[in-house]
């Protein structure tokens, strides 16, 4: 775990269910349950990337122009 940056987390929890996740942010006080049983966050103000962020896509027409290694 240590190579994904895990290795100081007591419990890890994966390939959960939808309802096992939505229980765990229910328990941890991340989210509530709305009238119709979706799940509901707060996310707070800042809630998406910044719009100077860059994302670049491997393919052919950009693959030959971006060192990825």
């Amino acid at each position: 775990m240590a190579a994904i940056g895990l290795d100081r987390v007591a419990t890890v929890h994966r390939n959960l269910t939808m309802s096992e996740l939505m229980e765990h942010a229910i328990r941890n006080g991340e989210g509530r349950l709305g009238p119709a049983g979706q799940m509901v966050v707060e996310t707070g103000k800042y809630t998406g990337r910044s719009p100077k962020d860059k994302a670049f896509v491997k393919e052919p027409g950009s693959e030959t122009h971006i060192d990825w290694a």
